[in-house]
């Protein structure tokens, strides 16, 4: 039954990218400090990122890329905290995506600049900075792209859509933060 399961979450990690247009963008040993190189950045595409102490906090983001248009969905999911789901409205300008996040969070709406950097097998995010007065999150002009996302295989996002938690996320980011425990 464990090796079932590892060979399916296995099968939804392995990657599947439709594309046809190419860009300049950055490859190497670390994300951050990489040589250019030309890959593919149109079509749809999706990454995740597992954090924490436990390897219990996820984030998703799929991408769709047409042309300089650029639509999808960002989750983030921390673990038994407060999670933020939403969309994605941008444009891609070169190897770097320009969106406006619109997520839920506690029953409420709001929206945030978003900066993501594409690369061949990652994706890299500003984080963000907190205003201690106000309490809000910014996009510093400063911010790098320090947060780095795995590419990952698009048919993972119609197990992400089905609703709730997203118990089979759950599951796969259990998997991947190591082998199950009976």
């Amino acid at each position: 039954m464990r090796n079932s399961f590892l060979a399916f979450a296995t099968l939804l990690l392995l990657g599947c990218n439709r594309t046809s247009e190419t860009t300049r963008v950055a490859t190497g040993k670390h994300p951050g400090n990489e040589e250019l190189e030309t890959i593919a950045t149109e079509g749809e595409m999706c990454f995740w990122q597992v954090s924490g102490g436990q390897k219990q906090d996820t984030a998703w983001v799929r991408l769709n890329i047409a042309d300089t248009k650029v639509t999808g969905a960002y989750w983030l999911l921390p673990y038994e905290k407060d999670s933020r789901r939403g969309t994605l409205n941008g444009l891609r300008k070169g190897d770097v995506v320009y969106a406006t996040w619109t997520f839920m969070q506690e029953g409420q709406s709001d929206s945030l600049p978003v900066q993501f950097r594409i690369t061949s097998n990652h994706l890299q995010l500003k984080p963000y900075s907190y205003n201690a007065a106000t309490g809000l999150a910014f996009l510093a002009d400063s911010a790098q792209f320090t947060l780095v996302y795995d590419k990952i295989d698009c048919a993972l996002s119609m197990v992400l859509n089905r609703g709730g938690d997203a118990p089979c996320l759950r599951l796969l980011t259990a998997a991947a933060a190591g082998p199950l425990s009976r």
